[in-house]
């Protein structure tokens, strides 16, 4: 996975990749668990609420042009 695909998102700990839609949490050495990504149509209500306005909209775009 090449990091030029991810987005830190920051309010949720978390990364996005623009190529596939996968959201990946962070690891604690800032890192993306590769082996846990999920779609974000997937990610809990919890996730969807924390989510802050400006990490959404780095990836709402994307998200809805690309999937």
């Amino acid at each position: 996975m090449k990091a030029t695909n991810l987005i830190k998102l920051e309010s949720v700990g978390s990364f996005y990749n623009k190529q596939t839609g996968l959201i990946y949490p962070m690891q604690t050495n800032n890192k993306p668990d590769v082996k846990m990504g999920m779609k974000l149509s997937k990610c809990s209500d919890e996730f969807l609420e924390r989510i802050s306005n400006t990490d959404y909209n780095k990836i709402v775009k994307i998200h809805l042009l690309r999937f």
